[in-house]
């Protein structure tokens, strides 16, 4: 046996000091209740999703833990390896069904259990010093590989092994070679001839204490003894890095550590007891220096070292620990009650131990973020210690020929080839990443989620996430969700939610339109989101929602509503008219103006016009306007008797129209009157209705809507009714006083005679002002300004100034006349003449009775005075101009007459 390496050199790497940092965090149990066949999984905070299913792993494994103790465990492809308490190797597939057993490798505990990569040997070792290394397979099994020696045996006699691990390539190299540590302190590559040979042993290193645990992946080689976990790169034969074993860390003995390689040979974790460390192999260019030294058969340039990049303590023990995604761990936990005693024989038991608490599985990250907590049920858990707990992980790397697929809705390992194996001395357990239809399952089952659930399996659908039935898991969900808010009294809501899960598939819309059919009065509440295209529906879901509508009184108006939305061919319209007309005449409230108006939309759909509009005026509701007006009813109604409806006798139908809008009647009858063809309604009918109706009854309805036509008629064309305007003055002053003087001023069929009268009756003044100039009544007018309006300023704008001088002359009197009863008039006069040109306003003064107190009379004449000078300047002005412009036309007609009869310019002929 070669000497070992000197134990405190650290190799080519660092040594990586003890530091360790105590996570005051608390911890933070989230997750929910995942148990399955048979196991239980109690969370403590069942609203945040779980991130593993458990199930208790059948087969073979019951019978085999009552008869025997499981004392180690591993894990890989689609098999795990059990090490019993006899000494027993048994290897098992996922299903617990048992492939192979190796009873003559140990006669005592057995205390560690691997593979190689490609899963055809499994190597053992146990208490009695003893290691093995046996065959899966025979020779001429297809997964066999072309070695003739199917087991390799070492014995020890130096005292217990405590770990083994095969090389990597044990099942493809020339040389089978394994790595051993045990009580005795040394770690040990032991190599021989896969034909057979001398087995050559070869000490990597000693001195420090028990090994306690070995693993070997790609080149490097990692082991864990009472002073900390090293590793040593076998391609270069150097150990590169030592890290520390924290200090303060409980027994070795009754906590034992606990490495796992990750992601290949790239990522190393470490767990001591209640402290977990996460390192990183990292290259590095070696020296010029460093090169010199090396041996010539060493042609490298690079040179491997071990980084700490997060190290973090728990307040549990571990028990097992492996990688769960990126930067994230699986944690075997076991939680310290505090009448826990160091972990030993679980077989033999501890009377006076108290009972222990559920091991529990953490999922956590590299920052200690525990993302959630299992607590399982173990049989016999009660009685076992931290010791007696074993996690055996199988999560494909990039050395594995198993693809490394994740889980796009968990970002979790895939469930097809993750599995994470709990093994207690009487049980295994096996959790596997959830899958898209578990996390489905659960946001319906247990939260009750549908929107989260919805959308994660559309997002499944869209990563083309395999193994879940896409479309059909959908539908199931979004059937769920409808049925759970009519189960829970909220049709409206369901209702909403239709078009977008339902879509445009016609066969669930009319699945859906039964089911909410058969939910009291809760098919109504659909109604409005019922597609009548893309997609169309068969006739008959149709009518069954318009048949939801009519039993219930409050739902009629919505009946209507649905009724004017959709169009008739989608529904056999005779059906609906003969359903409508049963339940008005069941009576005990099936008859309500509401149906009454929906029948004669259908009435109209069907072809019936006529009684559709007989309908409408028997509700005599403002609401039959806008029926005939979008159908285009006028010219109907105009030749519609009124004895044929529910109506007073001598009334028209026009006229009844007009009483319920004058208004919009008006508006209507107006278009009517300036549309062409069968739509129209001449103007002269219009008003013969109108008028007969006022002169039977005089109804202010139909009064108002007379004068409202000649009024739209007369804004649009003021020639369109002139034969009427003898009538509109009268309309005007009763209605629209404030237009009839531009009326009276636009207008010219009216007498003025008739007009005055009306303007004397309602005290019209300005447009009695206005039609007395028309008849040349002036003295009359100015009577009305002064002794009416009181407004000397309005003669200046009305059509008085038409008589000069008189006019003046005559309302200087009138004013002075009252100066003693209204002297503002003066005042009022006098600005109003200042602004007439060729009048005198002086004159006002002149004609006032002296003492007279005249308002502001010194601002006044100083207005009036510097306006008349500016007036006189002005003209002056314009007379210089004009002057100067007519002796230049003189100057200009001289010079051109001496220019033609100029003697120079005339030649005489003999």
């Amino acid at each position: 046996m070669e000497e070992p390496p000197d134990p405190h050199d650290p190799g080519e790497g660092p040594r990586v000091g003890d530091n360790p940092r105590a996570d005051e965090d608390a911890r933070s149990e989230s997750g929910s209740d995942a148990s399955t066949s048979g196991s239980e999984s109690v969370s403590e905070d069942d609203d945040d999703e779980p991130m593993l299913k458990y199930q208790r792993l059948g087969g073979a494994v019951p019978a085999i833990l009552s008869d025997d103790v499981a004392s180690c465990a591993c894990a890989g492809g689609n098999i795990i390896v059990l090490g019993t308490k006899r000494g027993v190797v048994i290897v098992l597939d996922r299903g617990g069904n048992e492939l192979r057993r190796f009873t003559d490798a140990h006669r005592a505990p057995v205390n560690d259990v691997c593979l190689d990569a490609r899963r055809e040997w499994v190597g053992s070792c146990a208490d009695d010093g003893t290691c093995a290394a046996h065959a899966l397979y025979d020779d001429d099994d297809a997964h066999a590989s072309s070695a003739s020696t199917r087991v390799v045996r070492c014995e020890h006699d130096a005292g217990p092994v405590r770990s083994i691990a095969l090389d990597p390539r044990f099942s493809s190299r020339g040389t089978r070679r394994f790595v051993r540590g045990g009580d005795d302190g040394s770690l040990v590559l032991s190599a021989s001839n896969k034909n057979g040979g001398p087995r050559r042993d070869v000490v990597l290193h000693a001195g420090e204490g028990p090994v306690r645990r070995v693993r070997w992946a790609g080149t490097l080689i990692a082991w864990a003894n009472d002073v900390g976990v090293k590793v040593y790169d076998e391609a270069r034969d150097r150990r590169i890095a030592h890290v520390d074993r924290p200090r303060g860390s409980p027994p070795p003995g009754a906590y034992p550590p606990h490495i796992a390689w990750c992601d290949g040979a790239r990522t190393l974790v470490i767990a001591w007891a209640d402290c977990v460390k996460v390192a990183v192999v990292r290259t590095r260019t070696l020296t010029a220096s460093e090169r010199s030294g090396r041996p010539l058969r060493s042609k490298t340039t690079v040179a491997r070292f071990v980084e700490v990049v997060a190290m973090f303590q728990t307040d549990y023990f571990v028990c097992g620990i492996a990688p769960f995604g990126p930067d994230r761990l699986v944690a075997f936990a076991f939680v310290d009650g505090g009448g826990g005693e160091a972990a030993g024989d679980a077989a033999d038991g501890e009377a006076s131990r108290a009972p222990s608490s559920r091991p529990e599985v953490r999922v956590l990250t590299w920052k200690n973020e525990d993302l959630t907590c299992d607590a399982l049920t173990m049989k016999g858990y009660e009685s076992f210690q931290a010791g007696d707990y074993h996690l055996a992980a199988c999560v494909p790397d990039d050395d594995d020929r198993y693809d490394d697929r994740y889980d796009d809705a968990s970002g979790s390992p895939s469930s097809d080839t993750a599995a994470y194996y709990l093994v207690s001395p009487r049980d295994v357990l096996v959790g596997k990443p959830r899958t898209v239809a578990d996390r489905l399952r659960w946001l319906v089952e247990e939260r009750g989620d549908y929107e989260a659930a919805l959308e994660a399996c559309d997002a499944a659908v869209a990563s083309a996430v395999p193994a879940i039935p896409r479309r059909r898991v959908r539908d199931v969900i979004a059937d769920a969700y409808l049925q759970s808010h009519l189960d829970a009294g909220d049709p409206a809501r369901g209702a909403s939610l239709c078009p977008r899960l339902l879509g445009t598939d016609a066969l669930k819309w009319e699945r859906w339109i039964a089911r909410f059919a058969a939910t009291p009065r809760a098919l109504p509440h659909l109604a409005p989101y019922v597609p009548t295209e893309h997609p169309r529906l068969s006739t008959a879901a149709y009518e069954r929602v318009l048949n939801a509508f009519l039993h219930d009184r409050r739902d009629h108006a919505r009946f209507l509503a649905t009724v004017k939305a959709w169009a008739p061919t989608i529904y056999s319209v005779p059906s609906m008219v003969s359903a409508v007309r049963r339940k008005m005449d069941t009576g005990a409230g099936g008859d309500s103006p509401t149906l009454r108006e929906a029948l004669a939309e259908l009435y109209l759909a069907d072809g019936q016009r006529d009684r559709a509009l007989r309908l409408h005026l028997e509700l005599g509701r403002p609401s039959v306007l806008d029926f005939v007006n979008r159908h285009g009813l006028l010219p109907m109604c105009a030749n519609m008797e009124g004895t044929t409806y529910d109506a007073p006798a001598g009334t028209n139908t026009l006229a009844r129209l007009a009483r319920l809008d004058p208004s919009r009647a008006a508006t209507m009858l107006a278009d009517a009157s300036f549309v062409k063809g069968a739509l129209c309604v001449p103007a002269e009918v219009t008003v013969r209705a109108l008028t007969e109706a006022v002169n039977a009854a005089d109804v202010r309805g139909t009064r108002e809507c007379l004068h409202l036509y000649l009024r739209e008629l007369f804004k649009r064309d003021p020639d369109a009714g002139e034969r009427w305007h003898r009538t509109q003055p009268a309309l005007y002053a009763e209605f629209h006083p404030e237009e009839l003087l531009n009326f009276l001023e636009r207008a010219n069929g009216y007498d003025l005679a008739d007009a005055l009268a009306v303007c004397e009756r309602h005290l019209l003044l300005k447009e009695q002002v206005y039609l007395l100039s028309r008849v040349g009544d002036a003295p009359m007018a100015l009577d009305v300004i002064v002794e009416g309006l009181r407004d000397a300023k309005y003669a200046v704008t009305s059509e008085l100034d038409a008589y000069a001088d008189e006019l003046w002359t005559g309302l200087i009197s009138r004013v002075v006349k009252t100066a003693g009863s209204s002297p503002a008039l003066v005042g009022n006069l006098m600005d109003a003449l200042g602004a007439v040109d060729g009048v005198d306003p002086r004159r006002v003064l002149a004609a006032t009775p002296v003492g007279t107190e005249v308002e502001g009379a010194r601002n006044r004449l100083r207005r009036i005075l510097t306006r008349s000078r500016r007036a006189e300047r002005e003209a002056e002005a314009r007379r210089a101009e004009a002057e100067r412009e007519l002796a230049e036309i003189e100057a200009m007609v001289d010079a051109a007459r001496r220019r033609a009869f100029d003697d120079g310019a005339v030649e005489i002929e003999d």
